[in-house]
């Protein structure tokens, strides 16, 4: 589908959430990801990991499942889909991105709340951003938004706010 519709990647989930053995865990997200590969390869597009819960909540575990799926399949099917704001509040987020940004093909811009003087409270979306470009990142910022304000408002401060740091 993705391919009938002229999409180059797609986001696939890790799975694994409340999983008790992360070692049986990881080997089924690997396997999973390789079937996963196969198809992207056929098809000419890449497949994506996004720090988006169960096994992806470890940046170490991200990095494993992209190693073990490049092994098999070359570097250009498989990457990642950095999040800024998916990280637990006791994962250090700058830390955990610069593991993952290195295989970035597209970035998530998370914004949460802006006031009107453009400040992020929840964390430093210009660390965020200087941390994708010092991993090599050149490509898009995707603005995701999930504040409380108005949608609009919230993308048109995230706008504001991110311009100046690309």
């Amino acid at each position: 589908m993705a391919a009938e519709i002229g999409a180059t990647a797609i986001r696939a989930n890790t799975g694994g959430m409340g999983i008790i053995d992360i070692n049986k865990g990881l080997t089924c997200c690997i396997d999973s990801f390789r079937r996963l590969a196969d198809l992207g390869t056929k098809h000419g597009v890449s497949i994506l990991i996004e720090n988006h819960g169960g096994i992806s909540t470890d940046p170490n575990n991200v990095v494993a499942v992209i190693d073990a799926v490049r092994s098999t399949h070359g570097e250009t099917v498989i990457g990642t889909l950095p999040d800024f704001g998916n990280w637990a509040d006791n994962v250090d987020r700058y830390t955990s991105l610069v593991k993952i940004l290195p295989f970035a093909k597209a970035v998530h811009a998370k914004v949460l709340d802006i006031d009107e003087q453009l400040n992020h409270p929840k964390f430093d979306l210009a660390r965020c951003v200087s941390l994708a470009k010092a991993c090599g990142y050149d490509g898009y910022l995707g603005i995701e938004y999930e504040g409380g304000q108005d949608q609009i408002e919230g993308v048109t401060r995230a706008v504001a706010k991110l311009t100046p740091m690309l």
